[in-house]
């Protein structure tokens, strides 16, 4: 008693920096910030993520620490965290096919769990949503609302999402038995502005889509705003559908996929726990599912 109000009277805090010397651990986790293709519009399901992985964090303890990172697949700051041991461990997103920050912190040795999987043989510490699933949840539904002329804006063939969630779309229709037209996928880059442009190129096919779904809502902002220029209704001549299920998307009436990205930072940060800590836990490859938000921008019937 006399020691702690010792340290009430004197107002000790203790020297965390001086702890980590002592336990050889920062208590910090390194998470980079990628750069974006439209500044303005930043990736809302990461910046959500982020502040789940560090509400996960404190948790136990930890703390995340951020840094940028111009190219996705760029080890530089990660080699030289390394070197200083500023970070015990990485959390990694926006993971790519031969991703080479999972190849290098593979060969260092260095304890990180990634958001998402790269190459099917590679084994290392991930949590991922399955988009494939996501996408033919999509595709169902617009299917029961009575489309069968349905369109795909997605990113550029060789994106890891991008091909997952195109999966999905050519699986619902195959099991529908309704043939895919590769004039009717689109591909695009992650703005509204290139989605805008996607959509005019798409609904010159003839015949057109009834129906539009989208690998991400940011595209599908770029299809609402192509057909109210347009002249059309979103949810009455036409539908349109999202991914990531955004607050936006919520506020505009968008049918969109909800992924679960506080389960997902729970489970990241659990897992890396266990490697910083040399005791990896039983199960080190987490696939969970994502669910279906259907709003106004899809109800109407056909």
């Amino acid at each position: 008693q006399r020691v702690l109000q010792a340290i009430n009277n004197l107002g000790y805090r203790r020297n965390s920096i001086a702890r980590g010397l002592k336990s050889n651990q920062s208590r910090l986790i390194g998470y980079a910030w990628h750069s974006a293709e439209d500044p303005i519009r930043r990736n809302a399901l990461l910046d959500r993520f982020l502040y789940d992985i560090a509400q996960a964090a404190e948790s136990w303890g930890y703390h995340i620490l951020t840094f940028a990172q111009a190219e996705s697949t760029s080890i530089t700051n990660y080699e030289e965290l390394m070197q200083i041991a500023r970070v015990d461990g990485f959390v990694l997103s926006d993971i790519t096919y031969n991703d080479a920050r999972i190849h290098y912190l593979l060969k260092q040795g260095a304890p990180f769990v990634a958001f998402g999987r790269a190459d099917d043989d590679w084994d290392f510490p991930s949590v991922d949503i399955d988009g494939r699933l996501g996408m033919r949840m999509v595709i169902e539904h617009l299917l029961a609302r009575g489309h069968e002329r349905i369109g795909l804006l997605c990113w550029p063939e060789g994106v890891r999402i991008g091909d997952s969630r195109a999966q999905g779309y050519r699986d619902a229709l195959a099991a529908a038995g309704i043939a895919v037209r590769d004039q009717w996928i689109a591909r695009t880059r992650n703005s509204v502005e290139h989605a805008f442009s996607a959509t005019q190129r798409l609904m010159s096919t003839h015949p057109k889509p009834t129906a539009i779904a989208c690998a991400n809502d940011v595209m599908a902002f770029g299809v609402m705003r192509y057909f109210e220029r347009a002249g059309l209704q979103v949810g009455v001549d036409v539908a349109v559908t999202g991914y990531d299920d955004t607050p936006v998307a919520e506020l505009l009436g968008l049918t969109s996929v909800h992924q679960p990205t506080d389960i997902v930072a729970v489970k990241v940060i659990e897992i890396l726990i266990g490697e910083i800590q040399g005791m990896p836990v039983p199960r080190r490859t987490v696939f969970l599912e994502p669910s279906l938000v259907v709003r106004a921008s899809s109800r109407n019937q056909r």
